[in-house]
């Protein structure tokens, strides 16, 4: 079976990261197990930064921002931009869906925003391995 891409990968470097996945996977079940707690240990040992809570408050963002320059304010915003355009492109193009497959029953899904999220962002190069599979 032949797979026409829009785009490919860049090449990567093969090795071996059994170990990477198994140490993730124990952050993760830790995680899962003692919730904030474990994020919290993690971001003691990881990043160095000691924090009883993980929420930062509105004073601490507004003294963080306070601190960025104004270029690098511009460039956040030009990346801010980008990702709003491109999540509404994708979000005009998954759209709801309902279905009434007979009488009285609905299939379907909805896109539902969430109001707050967490990410870390690590400053490695761990890239995935896997390649998509036709």
């Amino acid at each position: 079976m032949k797979c026409d891409y829009l785009k490919t990968a860049r090449p990567v470097k093969r090795e071996d990261l059994s170990k990477v996945t198994e140490t993730v996977a124990q952050m993760i079940e830790n995680v899962r197990d003692r919730g904030d707690e474990a994020v919290i240990e993690y971001t003691r040992k990881l990043d160095k930064i000691d924090r009883k809570e993980l929420r930062i408050t509105p004073e601490e963002f507004a003294q963080a921002r306070k601190e960025l320059s104004p270029s690098l304010m511009e460039d956040m915003q030009f990346g801010i931009n980008q990702v709003r355009m491109f999540a509404q492109a994708q979000r005009d193009a998954i759209g709801n869906v309902d279905l009434e497959i007979t009488p009285g029953i609905h299939l379907g899904h909805r896109v539902v925003p969430i109001s707050d999220v967490g990410a870390y962002i690590p400053g490695g190069g761990i890239r995935s391995s896997q390649q998509p599979r036709c």
